[in-house]
């Protein structure tokens, strides 16, 4: 496998979004968790919540290249 990306861990106010990989006798295995927190936020805070979101769409976007051994 070429190009595998690295682990993931942000953490905010909102939630938090994690990612692994983990590669074991052939098998491919990707974890995503994203935990959302509710409540009530200040609207100062709305940028925040935004950049929270890109870096998530940012992460959901990255690619793994797998190469046939054969």
């Amino acid at each position: 496998m070429e190009g595998v990306a690295n682990e993931v861990n942000y953490q905010s106010a909102f939630g938090t979004y994690k990612t692994s990989i983990k590669i074991e006798e052939g098998l491919v295995t990707y974890i995503r968790t994203m935990t959302m927190k509710g409540g009530k936020y200040p609207k100062d805070k709305y940028k925040e919540l935004v950049m929270f979101f890109k870096s998530i769409n940012k992460a959901e976007k990255t690619k793994i290249v797998l190469v046939s051994e054969t």
